[in-house]
């Protein structure tokens, strides 16, 4: 038990996981699969794969961004493999 907790820490193995997972996915695709929703645009945006929607009105005070992220891309993508319900609390 000692190495394991050397190993990975006393938290929770499957929340680091989906941290881990979460950070590598939104490195890979960054903002190229999300619409910006305060572009003042009257065309269709034209985002392939779009993955959800984020921009300067979603930030939270500090400025960080928020995320809107598709319920079907959490579940498919981001949370694949672990349980989408307890990936949606922890990214």
């Amino acid at each position: 038990m000692a190495e394991w907790i050397d190993r990975y820490g006393p938290g929770n193995r499957e929340d680091v996981q989906i941290i881990e997972q979460a950070e590598g996915w939104f490195a890979l695709h960054g903002w190229s699969r999300f619409i910006d929703i305060t572009v003042p645009d009257e065309r269709e945006p034209n985002v392939p794969s779009c993955a959800g929607y984020t921009g300067n009105g979603t930030r939270e005070p500090g400025g960080r961004v928020v995320w809107l992220v598709s319920p079907s891309v959490l579940h498919d993508e981001i949370a694949r493999g672990h349980d989408p319900a307890n990936a949606a609390t922890r990214v």
